[in-house]
């Protein structure tokens, strides 16, 4: 061993050797938690960087109690590494970029029955994100078909076959899982062996099932979309808390050492080592799950902007090919933005934790074709509900616009239909513009419960008010070609109110006659692209009304509102969540 592990303190070691950069603010996050009660070990893996409050690329053990918010909320987000049955000579990124144009949004039906029979095989009765699966995310979720470089331990990997690595999780079911706890118990532990945390154990175990299942078709649509086949090599969460012997042991951006090999990928532009791990307690039975952040996401456009332009980072010094529409994303996750992969593997290779089984090099690298072009549109409604229901809905209107704040996203209201009664809406339309915005869509989705006495109907019996959410996402892309815009002035109140300048937008989709106006932000830009989704939203609602009755019920809320199993609970006259 050598000198690859660092003693901070009596509960708190790091692995890294002297080439390794570990920010400070990750240390003193590292240090902190291990400062929560019940914590007795505290792990920093070479790749540690600094998170929300606690360190992505860390273990912790912790005794009696845990903590779910250490995990965070893509529970289960991890690596799947496959082989893919197409020689690596006709695995060309061009040629494979121009087949990848329908691997985006939800599945289409022709997978319907495989998603049902995956979920009865994985033990996966959670129902309301299904929509997700099969979908990357954004962030640093991707996924890159690969080629062998290097070979350390021979027939292990057939180097001549193409390689696909996925990165992904649970999406919105993580986040509505760890909101779920935080709304109840904040940043708390929970204690062992309580009613409690057998409900938080439950939906983290369903969510790791989910993430798994999520990267097993994202996987099987890319192999299918390259017109190959192929099997799955190795798939380990790295987003984690497990019972042990010991303890309660937290994974936060570490992956176990206890599930065969491991793959621990670079960025975009660098390799990928695929290590056998050696098990040891001295990591807490966990490895680096990456390279690690360098730079803060926020600042990584203004470093390089100057420096290249959107071209320069399509292509890598590999000559691999990276598909990523979105300007921002591709600068945040930039090469350069992380540590070079190979000090991290040095570090763990001194430490003695690792063996090398291969070095892997991208071919092409897929994070999103729509980017920034994708649409998030969320309607609540009541349904045919009273007008209690109707009240829910206006409340559930003012804690979503808070929570959405709080997450630095954007909404626009594209339509709402007001209730009977003051301060209630029958339904809303909003779009959700933001990084994060489908993950935060998805904690809205699906049937929620307003439990409250009516105030509305004094001494009524009945205390249980359902509403329920829809997400609905688009690509701008799809409509750009076939949509007339019109500049038009907004209106007002007449004087010095009224808006000179032509920021309205009307648009037409001319294939059906759709047409829309809207006027509500104070650019062209801004307006036009909520009229796509306006549109997108309407197209959708007109395909929905030439389906069966029975598939227009599952789709049109204002027909049938699900009862029996809320989503989400919200108590009282102050709505609040529990």
């Amino acid at each position: 061993m050598g000198n690859s592990v660092q003693t901070l303190s009596d509960k708190v070691s790091l692995i890294a050797s002297p080439r390794t950069w570990v920010e400070g603010l990750a240390i003193e996050q590292l240090q902190k938690t291990a400062e929560l009660p019940g914590m007795v070990r505290v792990v920093g893996m070479p790749d540690l960087h600094p998170g929300r409050g606690y360190p992505v690329g860390a273990a912790f053990l912790s005794l009696e109690r845990f903590y779910p918010a250490l995990v965070g909320n893509d529970i289960g987000c991890g690596m799947a590494l496959w082989q893919c049955d197409l020689p690596l000579a006709k695995a060309k990124p061009d040629k494979l970029a121009r087949r990848l144009g329908a691997v985006e949004g939800p599945l289409d039906e022709s997978w319907h029955s495989l998603v049902a029979e995956r979920k009865a095989a994985l033990g996966i009765s959670e129902h309301g994100y299904d929509s997700a699966l099969g979908t990357i995310g954004g962030g640093n979720h991707f996924a890159e078909f690969q080629a062998v470089e290097r070979l350390y331990q021979k027939d292990l990997l057939d180097p001549k076959q193409l390689l696909l690595l996925v990165h992904s999780g649970s999406r919105g079911l993580g986040q509505a899982v760890l909101q779920q706890h935080l709304a109840a118990f904040g940043h708390q532990g929970l204690i062992a062996n309580t009613e409690e945390t057998g409900l938080y154990l439950a939906r983290h175990n369903q969510a790791l099932r989910w993430a798994e299942l999520n990267r097993e078709l994202i996987a099987r649509r890319f192999i299918d979309a390259i017109g190959s086949s192929g099997h799955c090599l190795l798939d380990v969460n790295h987003n984690l808390v497990s019972e042990t012997g010991d303890g309660w042991l937290h994974r936060k951006g570490a992956t176990p050492s206890t599930q065969g090999l491991v793959v621990i990928p670079g960025s975009r532009g660098d390799h990928s080592y695929l290590v056998r791990p050696t098990q040891s307690e001295l990591g807490l039975y966990s490895l680096a799950h990456g390279a690690g952040r360098k730079w803060q996401r926020g600042d990584c456009k203004s470093r390089l902007s100057h420096k290249y332009r959107r071209e320069d980072l399509l292509r890598t010094a590999f000559g691999s090919q990276v598909i990523c529409n979105d300007k921002t994303l591709l600068f945040d996750e930039a090469p350069q933005a992380y540590k070079p992969c190979h000090t991290v593997i040095e570090a763990l290779l001194d430490a003695g934790l690792v063996e090398l089984v291969a070095r892997l090099k991208p071919v092409l690298t897929f994070k999103t074709q729509g980017g920034g072009l994708l649409m998030h549109l969320l309607q609540l409604s009541a349904g045919q509900g009273p007008d209690e229901c109707n009240r829910a809905v206006w409340l559930a209107a003012r804690r979503l616009e808070a929570e959405a704040r709080e997450r630095g996203l954007t909404l626009a209201a594209l339509r709402s239909v007001p209730g009977n009664v003051p301060q209630s809406l029958k339904s809303l339309l909003l779009a959700v513009q933001g990084e994060g915005a489908q993950a935060f869509c998805e904690t809205w989705q699906g049937p929620m419960l307003w439990h409250c006495q009516s105030g509305l109907r004094p001494g009524h019996r009945r205390k249980n008010w359902y509403f329920s959410g829809q997400l609905f996402v688009a690509q701008e892309a799809v409509f750009d070609d076939a949509i007339t815009f019109k500049a038009t002035k907004a209106g007002g109140p007449g004087g010095q109110h009224v808006n000179k300048t032509e920021s309205a937008i009307q648009a037409t989709h001319r294939q059906s006659g759709i047409r829309v106006w809207v006027a509500g932000e104070r650019s062209q830009h801004a307006n036009k692209r909520l009229a796509r989704a306006l549109i997108a939203h309407k197209l959708a609602a007109l395909a929905a009304a030439q389906q069966s009755a029975e598939e227009q019920a599952c789709w049109q809320q204002h027909q049938a509102l699900e009862r029996g199993n809320p989503r989400r609970r919200f108590f009282g006259p102050d709505f609040v969540a529990r």
